[in-house]
């Protein structure tokens, strides 16, 4: 139980990306964009940190990045969600690295049906435009992840 609470290496970068996150939730909430400043300092911070930590190899947590940009980039194409969340979501790969990036995916999906689902009830006066803030997805399926397998 001790191992859980205690402080290791890895536990900065997933700190600051919970962090990056919630703010991300809040402005797409508020704006309805994720801004490309936020989600640059998060990957520039994680190409900073992550080989001074020894943490992850650097070509891990781009692989990680770039399977995110494709796994997300067809639903931009589709105009399902926007550029930010697709960048939101590289920068997820690049914390996390592709593998658990491919897992989250799942909860991200699933999280992504419940946040349309409210969004659909919150606005049934105006069904023709339907804009979902897609990071709250993002985050809540992320955490889910999180809390499950790594926390």
């Amino acid at each position: 139980m001790l191992d859980r609470l205690s402080l290791g290496a890895l536990d900065i970068p997933l700190t600051a990306l919970i962090v990056l996150l919630m703010v991300a939730t809040a402005l797409d909430l508020q704006a309805r964009r994720v801004p490309n400043a936020l989600v640059g300092a998060g990957l520039m911070g994680t190409i900073i940190v992550f080989p001074l930590l020894q943490l992850m190899p650097v070509v891990q947590a781009i692989a990680g990045g770039l399977l995110g940009l494709l796994l997300f980039l067809p639903f931009y194409a589709m105009g399902w969600m926007g550029a930010g969340d697709v960048k939101l979501v590289a920068l997820v790969g690049t914390v996390l690295g592709p593998n658990a990036l491919i897992q989250s995916t799942a909860y991200i999906f699933i999280a992504g049906g419940i946040v349309t689902v409210i969004t659909l009830f919150a606005r049934r006066d105006r069904p023709a435009t339907l804009d979902i803030p897609y990071a709250v997805a993002i985050s809540l399926g992320v955490l889910s992840y999180l809390l499950i397998h790594r926390l």
